[in-house]
C-alpha cells in the first residue's frame, strides 16, 4: 500500500520553520538510532529510507533501525532551520540542499536579532530568529495533454520484476506529452522526455522482496496508469 501523507499546523522548533507535510514510510535495517533532522534517501530497489541514497527527505522523530527494518514518519514539504539537520556523511551540503529544494524541501539559515546564527541548543530559538526569504512562486503549470491508454493499468505485475512492458499512447492534441513515476521500483525506460502525437511508454518493475503486494502509477499526459505487484 502506499504511504499515507498528512500535513501539520506550523508550530515554530529548532527544525521545522514552516507548515510541513510528511508521510509514513520503512527505514532500512542496519541505519542505526536515526535522529529527527537527519536528512534521508530512499533506496531504488526497495522503496525504503536510507541514509546514503541521494537527499529525498528529513525524518520527523527519531526511529530504531538498528538490528531490523524500523518504521517511520518523514518530512517531505516544508521549510527547515539548518541549525536542527543533521547532514549525511559523504556529499557536500550544497548538493544535498539542492536535491531537496527540487522536492520542496527548503533548508533555511536563521539568525537572532543580533545577527547570530541561532545554535541548535540556543535558548533564543523561537520567533526571533529572520527566516531567509522562500523562493518565488512558480506560474501555474500548464495543464497535461488529454491521451488515451491501452491497457489502462497492471493489476498483476511479477513478483521477480518484469522488462519492456509496454502502453500504448494515443491523443489527438499537438502539444507533447510526458510520462513519469514517483515510485523508485518503477522506472520509464521510454520516451525519456516530452513526445508528440502517438507513442509508446516502456517500463520495468523491480522485483518486489517486500514479501507483500504493492502499488504505484505512470502518470501519462492527463491519465494515471496503475500499477500493481505481488508479493
Amino acid at each position: 500500500m502506499p504511504a499515507s501523507f498528512s500535513s501539520t499546523d506550523f508550530t515554530y522548533d529548532q527544525l521545522v520553520a514552516s507548515e510541513t507535510v510528511s508521510r509514513s514510510g520503512i527505514m532500512t535495517s542496519g541505519a542505526g538510532v536515526v535522529k529527527r533532522g537527519t536528512i534521508v534517501g530512499v533506496a531504488s530497489a526497495t522503496g525504503k529510507y536510507t541514509k546514503t541514497d541521494a537527499a529525498s527527505a528529513i525524518v520527523a522523530e527519531d526511529c530504531d533501525a538498528t538490528s531490523a527494518d524500523a518504521a517511520c514518519v518523514v518530512y517531505v514539504q516544508g521549510k527547515f532551520l539548518a541549525t536542527g539537520i543533521t547532514w549525511p556523511a559523504a556529499g557536500a551540503h550544497s548538493v544535498h540542499t539542492a536535491l531537496l529544494h527540487d522536492l520542496g524541501v527548503y533548508i533555511l539559515s536563521a539568525i537572532d536579532e543580533s545577527g547570530q546564527l541561532v545554535k541548535p541548543d540556543s535558548a533564543t530559538v523561537g520567533p526571533a530568529p529572520k527566516l531567509a526569504e522562500a523562493p518565488p512562486e512558480q506560474p501555474p503549470a500548464t495543464p497535461p495533454v488529454a491521451v488515451t491508454l491501452s491497457p489502462t493499468s497492471e493489476p498483476a505485475g511479477n513478483k521477480n520484476g518484469e522488462t519492456g512492458d509496454t502502453i500504448a499512447v494515443t491523443t489527438t492534441a499537438t502539444d507533447p506529452w510526458t510520462a513519469a513515476t514517483t515510485d523508485p521500483w518503477i522506472t520509464i525506460t521510454a520516451p525519456t522526455g516530452p513526445t508528440t502525437g502517438n507513442g509508446t511508454v516502456t517500463y520495468n518493475l523491480a522485483a518486489n522482496t517486500t514479501g507483500v503486494s504493492r502499488s504505484g502509477s505512470i502518470t501519462i499526459g492527463d491519465q494515471t496508469f496503475a500499477v500493481t505487484q505481488a508479493g
